[in-house]
């Protein structure tokens, strides 16, 4: 029987910059794959910061079905979904596998509230599994003091919302999904593997109280405003430039020094 093309699995990226955006895009990466052992494996990788699109996906009627879906979408929040299936269906011998990976690096100049959660049909993203099939689906954000969000899709759909300020510097957003069906011929049962659903992380400014307070807790100017303040310094980085001029010098500190002088009110 000739192999029936089906929707597979698809990427689009698009990050933009206007004014006033809670973050910068800097890189971004994907790779998806769906593979049907001895009868079709496809794989799909690239680095873009504009738009990609593609399709990696194939099937054949009663037996067999590899499929991935991927979509990230960048402007002022992030989003990346996926929706992969590996099923072997009764009688077949063809172990099927998918896998799909996408990786968001973005730059927060300053103080950020960041609202992690589940989105799409009915807020809910799961894996499931069926005769020996297996599932995993997780996203991940770190930044430079490490893990900020980690959650892993559970067997039952389920809906989340989690919070963070994050201070300013370089983070990244990835999120993984793996699918396998198992090969065993079996006449009555199919084996499968299935992950659904997206993650979003939305940015808004963290409530300080003046160019001093970098640090949470947020309202409240203390030694640990003061401690980043000098760690960014020494390192010549945000939120050092408090005059936001490219120059990390003896202005900076006055300002800063005004700032915490002042208080919060």
């Amino acid at each position: 029987m000739k192999p029936r093309v089906t929707i597979g699995a698809m990427l689009v990226i698009t990050g933009f910059c206007y004014a006033g955006a809670p973050f910068t895009q800097t890189s971004a990466s994907y790779s998806v794959t769906a593979i049907a052992s001895g009868e079709f494996n496809e794989t799909q990788t690239g680095d873009a910061l504009g738009t990609a699109s593609f399709i990696v996906g194939d099937g054949e009627s009663n037996r067999w079905k590899a499929e991935a879906k991927m979509i990230a979408f960048v402007n002022n929040s992030i989003e990346i979904g996926a929706g992969a299936e590996s099923s072997t269906l009764t009688d077949s011998l063809v172990a099927c596998s998918t896998q799909t990976s996408a990786t968001v690096g973005f730059r927060i100049e300053t103080p950020m509230l960041a609202v992690f959660r589940s989105t799409g049909p009915g807020s809910n993203w799961q894996v499931s599994t069926r005769d020996g099939g297996t599932a995993i689906y997780s996203a991940t954000i770190t930044g430079p003091a490490g893990v900020v969000f980690a959650r892993g899709a559970p067997s039952e759909p389920e809906s989340f919302t989690l919070q963070a300020t994050l201070p300013s510097g370089d983070y990244t957003y990835s999120v993984f999904s793996s699918t396998s069906s198992d090969a065993d011929g079996d006449p009555i049962t199919s084996s499968q593997g299935i992950c659904s659903g997206a993650t979003r992380l939305e940015l808004t400014p963290a409530p300080a109280c003046n160019p001093a307070d970098l640090a949470e807790p947020f309202g409240t100017l203390d030694l640990a405003d003061i401690g980043l303040f000098v760690s960014a310094f020494l390192a010549q980085v945000a939120p050092a430039d408090l005059d936001n001029n490219g120059v990390f010098d003896l202005a900076d500190i006055s300002a800063f020094v005004d700032a915490f002088s002042v208080g919060c009110f």
